[in-house]
């Protein structure tokens, strides 16, 4: 038995339409949240050849001390694909705008917390 065009199923959902409008918000929302992201990315990768190295992972051999550096910045990209699940089911949840706030948030105020950390101590 199949519906006519009148006739509705009653598992049959109302449309959704998705405005012109609708797609530039969230292509400009999508845009700056990754611009974001990556520039932060940026900002940690750049430190890590110029500060990270020396400040944080301090060893006889420089490039050791190079290899710890970009070797906490490749675990990032580690875990990115674990925050991705976690947050896309919180954005599920209360929604993604408040989702896209609270990442943003947790970023900024980790990269600040980076540059409050205490110095490590050479011995000398």
């Amino acid at each position: 038995m199949t519906a006519t065009k009148d006739e509705k199923r009653p598992n049959d959902r109302p449309e959704i339409v998705v405005t012109a409008k609708d797609r530039r918000r969230a292509l400009w929302g999508s845009a700056v949240g990754s611009t974001i992201e990556w520039y932060d990315y940026f900002l940690y990768g750049t430190m890590a050849t110029v500060i990270f190295n020396t400040q944080f992972f301090p060893s006889e051999d420089p490039v050791v001390s190079s290899l710890l550096a970009f070797g906490s910045f490749a675990l990032a990209f580690a875990v990115r694909p674990i925050g991705g699940v976690i947050f896309s089911h919180i954005g599920d949840r209360i929604g993604r705008k408040k989702t896209l706030v609270i990442t943003l948030t947790l970023m900024g105020v980790a990269t600040m917390l980076m540059g409050v950390l205490p110095r490590t101590r050479r011995s000398a």
